[in-house]
């Protein structure tokens, strides 16, 4: 099994910041640790996440806030010294809802909304992925 990995496996440590995770040809594990600012209530704060990305192109899976599996696929768009991640996920209710990320190293920034039964109430979820 050794043999058949060599040379597509590597482990990128959490200081080099242009790569994070563990990565198999375009699969990255990641695990991501996030605080919520601005929302009702406790949401989980732990994120692992699958995830293939190809040039300027992201799919994946990981585990969202509301402890629920959810499903993206984007873009990648240079922005600064970062870069934004445009797209759509799933995992939000019936359907998928618009997904805007934008991160600098192993730091992100994710701007959304919570919709409760009196008000909407806005956001900003703050992460570090390793």
């Amino acid at each position: 099994m050794a043999g058949f990995l060599k040379g597509k496996f590597q482990i990128v440590w959490p200081l080099d910041f242009n790569m994070v995770g563990c990565k198999m040809g375009c699969l990255q594990l990641i695990m991501a640790v996030s605080i919520h600012i601005g929302y009702l209530g406790n949401y989980y704060s732990l994120h692992p996440d699958l995830r293939c990305t190809t040039q300027n192109i992201i799919a994946g899976a990981y585990y969202n806030s509301g402890r629920r599996v959810s499903v993206y696929a984007g873009r990648k768009v240079a922005m600064g010294d970062g870069f934004l991640e445009i797209g759509l996920s799933s995992g939000y209710g019936d359907e998928a809802i618009p997904m805007l990320r934008y991160r600098k190293g192993n730091i992100f920034v994710v701007p959304a909304y919570q919709d409760s039964k009196k008000e909407k109430v806005y956001g900003l979820l703050i992460g570090w992925q390793f």
